[in-house]
């Protein structure tokens, strides 16, 4: 199972994602959405100073607890606008 979890805030943000594409999808589309607007709220009562590390985690949700296979920091969001952190993107 894969989660996009805002590291910075420690929350999850999306769960019971299939794949690691299919967790793509949503990051793609948020990077188009200004700082500010949904999903990008910022929780911190600086916004200036605050952001949203968006990760792709995968767990193995068979094991109690679940165990964390791999974790990729895919972008970053701020009031300075999205900013990829793979590679690929």
């Amino acid at each position: 199972m894969f989660i996009i979890e805002d590291d910075f805030h420690a929350e999850h943000v999306i769960t019971g994602l299939d794949s690691f594409d299919e967790a793509m999808r949503p990051l793609r589309d948020w990077s188009e959405i200004k700082w500010g607007k949904p999903p990008h709220q910022p929780p911190c009562a600086d916004s200036l100073d605050c952001h949203r590390a968006y990760h792709i985690v995968e767990f193995d949700d068979l094991r109690i607890p679940w165990r964390e296979l791999s974790r990729v920091v895919a972008l970053e969001m701020s009031e300075s606008g999205a900013r990829w952190l793979r590679d690929d993107e």
